[in-house]
């Protein structure tokens, strides 16, 4: 696509990104007397939506369809999307052995009809599956079949989809979308690595659920795990996300906060970008990481958390 098809994309962008919350606006539905009031508060915002799962659910599909309205081309987008794909094919392979229907753990945006997926995995006909998702599906299916271990095909299907999102980068050849995926990627195998250090998973387990990511080799993140956690985060240390071994030092859930705030500070420079896919991408994450807050202070508000805790725990926002 030629530069100037996105002229009108990142003007109609601009326009959007002023209705981004800010810190205040969090910081005063933090403050909300009860949950009730947080809703009221929201809806005076904008959203339509009076409970938070339908309103927090829908916004994001919303912004997708958004994104596929006004993008001259929106399979760049892809990789910030293909995750829910992912997990609408775990949904639909754990169906075939629990046999719970898998609608009500499909996340939506998605790049394909997770439906068609749940019809080609029903039929265990993974043609019928779209061709990105044909050979994993396969796999997955073989894997919990054979061994009925929930987790191992979980981090199967995640290798997948990092490789997915890799070789869609690759294709891309916009040097700051290209750098984000490739840290997006990096970031999700660390996180993978860390998890599997602390439970003690094998080799087996860890030679299925690593890849070779930008900055990682799948070799040094196994040998450095099978060292044990202390030396993994040593590891970490000494590479560009040395940050992370820090911040998982406090807890899990700091180092995946510490994760995003990673990528969304890389987002600050396309709002010196006027034509190009940057600032559309820039408003999906800073969007996704809006909602990721909101279901952080709404929850927090709910169960009467001290506002200090639920502060710590928030997101980078748009500024």
């Amino acid at each position: 696509m030629k530069q100037k098809s996105y002229a009108f994309a990142v003007a109609s962008v601009r326009t959007n990104e002023i209705k981004l919350l800010s810190f205040a606006d969090m910081e005063q539905l933090l403050m909300a007397k009860s949950y009730e009031d947080a809703l009221t508060s929201l809806k005076a915002r904008g959203f339509s939506e009076n409970d938070e799962g339908g309103l927090l659910k829908d916004e994001m599909g919303k912004v997708w369809e958004y994104i596929k309205e006004i993008a001259p081309d929106e399979t760049i987008f892809y990789p910030f999307i293909i995750k829910n794909d992912f997990h609408n094919l775990k949904a639909c392979i754990k169906s075939s052995v629990t046999k719970i229907e898998p609608e009500k753990y499909f996340l939506s945006p998605s790049v394909f009809d997770p439906f068609k997926i749940k019809e080609g995995v029903q039929n265990k006909n993974f043609d019928l599956l779209p061709k990105e998702l044909q050979e994993c599906a396969h796999e997955a299916y073989d894997l919990l079949i054979r061994t009925m271990d929930g987790q191992l095909v979980d981090v199967l299907i995640d290798s997948y989809m990092l490789c997915f999102m890799l070789n869609k980068a690759n294709e891309i050849e916009n040097d700051f979308v290209k750098s984000l995926i490739f840290d997006i990627c990096d970031l999700t195998n660390l996180k993978i690595a860390l998890r599997c250090t602390k439970l003690g998973k094998n080799m087996d387990f860890l030679n299925r659920a690593l890849i070779d990511s930008p900055t990682f080799t799948k070799e040094e993140l196994i040998k450095n795990s099978l060292a044990g956690l202390s030396q993994f985060l040593s590891y970490i240390r000494e590479s560009k996300f040395s940050g992370a071994a820090q911040a998982f030092e406090v807890s899990m859930s700091n180092f995946e906060k510490w994760c995003d705030n990673y990528c969304l500070e890389k987002l600050e420079a396309a709002k010196f970008i006027f034509m190009g896919p940057e600032p559309i991408v820039a408003y999906l994450l800073y969007k996704e990481a809006e909602i990721k807050n909101l279901r952080i202070v709404l929850s927090g508000v709910q169960n009467k958390l001290d506002p200090d805790a639920i502060r710590e725990k928030l997101r980078r926002l748009y500024v």
